[in-house]
This record gives C-alpha cells, structure tokens and sequence, in this order.
C-alpha cells in the first residue's frame, strides 16, 4: 500500500486535515452513482470533507453549492491509490450493476474501507466496509456509521489480510483458473 506519509502529503496540501475524508473515484456520472454521492456530500457537510478524484465535470445541475466537493480532477493510477489510502472512507454508490468494481478492491487494499451500493459484484468486492441500497439516505446512515465506528470494522481485519483475501477471489492466478475452467466446461 500507499505509505502513511504519502497520503498525509495530500491531505495537508489540500488542507483536509479537520475531518473525516470521504472519496469518491472516478467519472461523475449517472451509473456510477454521483447525484448519491452529491446528496450525501450535501447532508454531510459538516461532518467530512468530499473529494472527486477523476476524469469528468463536476458541476452539472445535480451538484449543490453547499455540497462542497473539492476535486482533484484525473490524476495517475498511484495519486489515485494515495488519495485511497488517505482517505477514511471510499463510497462506490454505482445504482446499476457493476461486474468488478475495482475501485472497492484497490481501495481496500490500501486499507481504507468501502461504502457500496448492494448491485452487482459490489457487494462481493466489500470485504471491509458496508453495502447498502443505492439510496441517498441509506448512503449516508452508512458514511456516518462507519466514520463513528471505524475501529470496529478493522479488528483483526488487517489490510494485508483484506489484500490477500481480495487476490485470492480476484487476482490474476484467480481469475485466470476460473477462465480457464470455463473453457474446459464449454469444450467437453
């Protein structure tokens, strides 16, 4: 994972070192759940600051003034990993089905933990976080949960160990044997 320093140079550079830090990465767009992430950010704003981290305009008609999302705009695979590793909490509230959400995945590698919507592979890539419905108000009983308990989802749930679970179900040997297996059902 990132190292401690590096995230901490981010938020100190962006001045996001009074409250919590929830992320959300990615394009702002419809599927990939950014009106939730712009509700949330709006009932939440007093509790933690919201960052974008991605390629896309943020201010389209669904974005409030006093939501008070700061972003980052596009930036290189490792910035993206770092602002992961900073952050206390990544939302991944995509409304549709997303196979193989891999911003979950990497941000649980970097020990930060994940607040999803329950569609698609979300819910199995969540191994350190909270799932709930792809609704505003679900999303943001869980932000707050999680912000107020955060010691109680690690536990002995180390980042390494959430690392290894997760190239366990979807590293490359992983991914790879399942395929090849596929195959050899499809050719018997």
């Amino acid at each position: 994972p990132v190292s401690d320093e590096v995230a901490q140079q981010l938020l100190t550079s962006h001045r996001l070192t009074d409250k919590p830090v929830v992320l959300f990465v990615g394009k702002p767009s419809l599927g990939k759940g950014w009106p939730l992430f712009v509700e949330v950010a709006t009932a939440l704003r007093d509790h933690a600051d919201f960052v974008h981290v991605g390629p896309g305009n943020i201010s389209h008609p669904g974005l409030r003034d006093n939501a008070r999302i700061l972003s980052i705009g596009p930036v290189p695979h490792e910035t993206a990993l770092a602002w992961m590793r900073a952050a206390d909490l990544v939302m991944v509230p995509s409304p549709l089905c997303d196979a193989l959400p891999r911003v979950a995945l990497e941000a649980q590698t970097q020990g930060t933990l994940v607040v999803g919507s329950d569609r698609g592979g979300i819910h199995e890539a969540v191994k350190n976080g909270v799932v709930v419905e792809p609704d505003a108000e679900a999303l943001r009983r869980a932000t707050l949960h999680v912000l107020d308990h955060k010691a109680m989802f690690f536990g002995d749930v180390t980042p390494e160990r959430v690392r290894a679970t997760i190239m366990t179900h979807f590293g490359p040997e992983a991914t790879t044997a399942r395929l090849l297996k596929v195959y050899e059902e499809v050719l018997a």
